[in-house]
């Protein structure tokens, strides 16, 4: 019997070995799933890109999780510009030293303890 999936996991890791964890559907695309990270970056406005742990930079937002074998669970690595994010962090353009917001941090420290 196959079974359907209501959901697929997808896991977005970040330097430090952070993940930040998102539910989505195999039909939804690349885009809705920048679109997550960026809802939790510290700072919203830095370009960044997803690649695969091969390193293989997925660059076809329009392209659904399924088409990029992203399902029904799957890693994927978080990569920006390091000298535009060291400058926002000297700036003090963000409330933290993360890449995520402190809220994000907060939770994955309450959830470790």
């Amino acid at each position: 019997f196959p079974t359907r999936r209501s959901s697929d996991l997808i896991r977005v890791r970040f330097p430090g070995d952070i993940y930040l964890q998102g539910i989505f559907k195999s039909n939804e695309t690349l885009q809705n799933v920048m679109e997550f990270v960026q809802l939790h970056l510290e700072f919203d406005w830095l370009p960044f890109w997803i690649s695969t742990p091969t390193g293989e930079r997925l660059t076809d937002a329009k392209k659904t999780l399924a088409e990029l074998q992203l399902v029904p669970a799957a890693v994927v690595n978080f990569a920006c510009d390091k000298d535009l994010l060291q400058d926002a962090k000297q700036q003090g353009a963000g409330n933290s030293n993360s890449i995520l917001k402190q809220t994000v941090m907060d939770r994955l420290e309450n959830w470790a303890i």
